[in-house]
């Protein structure tokens, strides 16, 4: 077998998901934490400023909702791609997920309040190997269906202007 050099980066991301396979055995954190609805309040906050502050500014803003892999029923497998521990244990897939879509939740419903274009890109990617390469970021494919999506919105905005 031949030998793998790794990079220091990728060393940490093993060394990291290894620590999260034995916080979920030894400290599994079942519920949100307690001060989610307090950072979504906040989120909320700035959120609002941000697209009022681009308003004042006379500049377009589409609002995509974060996809993430998380899921209720995730296959073990992708577990591995979660890199995500809190200070106090590791949360399992399906907590994440609530958590994820507690903010996309509050993004949408800022987007509505404020009257602001909005894509929900979570709804719309497979949460799977085909669109990410880990917990958040896009592989190529999942790149490309983004690109798709957002290009699509702008031909069906422009076609009925």
């Amino acid at each position: 077998m031949r030998d793998v050099l790794l990079t220091d980066d990728a060393l940490h991301h093993l060394e990291y998901r290894a620590e999260r396979v034995r916080l979920l055995k030894e400290r599994p954190l079942h519920e949100p934490p307690a001060e989610l609805p307090m950072a979504l309040d906040r989120f909320r906050e700035d959120f609002t400023d941000l697209i009022r502050a681009c308003r004042e500014r006379g500049l377009p803003v589409l609002v995509l909702t974060q996809p993430c892999l998380y899921s209720a029923d995730m296959p073990p497998e992708l577990s591995y791609y979660i890199g995500w521990t809190a200070k106090d244990g590791a949360y399992p897939p399906d907590v994440l997920e609530r958590i994820i879509d507690e903010f996309n939740r509050v993004a949408l419903e800022v987007c509505a309040a404020e009257q602001v274009d909005s894509l929900d890109l979570a709804a719309m990617v497979s949460k799977d190997l085909t669109t990410f390469c880990d917990d958040f970021h896009f592989n190529i494919s999942g790149n490309e269906k983004t690109a798709e999506i957002v290009a699509d919105y702008f031909v069906k905005r422009a076609r009925s202007l």
